[in-house]
């Protein structure tokens, strides 16, 4: 496990060590691997009081590890979007060939959701 825990209450911590495995489990194989691989330093922190704190974000990343590692490897998660950005991102996920109105909106939505959080939980936002 690459999850740091060490700073968290002792039940936190075995929350988000639990949280951790079922993503992994989740996951398997390569895309496992690859989630290891992204989490390491300041990101394998604020993973671990994330998955500790919103069972949301545990649930959301335990059904959607891809989800995970795009952001993780994204570079979002530690950065604000602008009004702009955002917006591009969301025209962007809408042209794709084949692309789903409801179904783009609602993975949109969980992706920024999850950026949200993160953010709040490891006071990296403004309020």
């Amino acid at each position: 496990m690459n999850l740091d825990i060490k700073d968290l209450p002792e039940e936190l911590g075995a929350s988000a060590a639990i949280s951790w495995e079922h993503i992994l489990d989740r996951a398997g194989g390569e895309l496992a691997n690859q989630l290891m691989a992204a989490v390491s330093g300041v990101a394998a922190h604020q993973l671990a009081r994330v998955l500790a704190c919103s069972p949301f974000v545990a649930g959301l990343c335990r059904r959607k590890p891809d989800l995970l590692l795009a952001l993780l490897t994204s570079g979002v998660l530690q950065r604000s979007l602008d009004a702009k950005e955002f917006r591009a991102g969301l025209r962007e996920a809408l042209q794709d060939e084949g692309a789903e109105p409801d179904s783009v909106l609602r993975i949109y939505r969980q992706r920024h959701m999850l950026r949200i959080v993160w953010r709040d939980f490891c006071r990296l936002a403004d309020t």
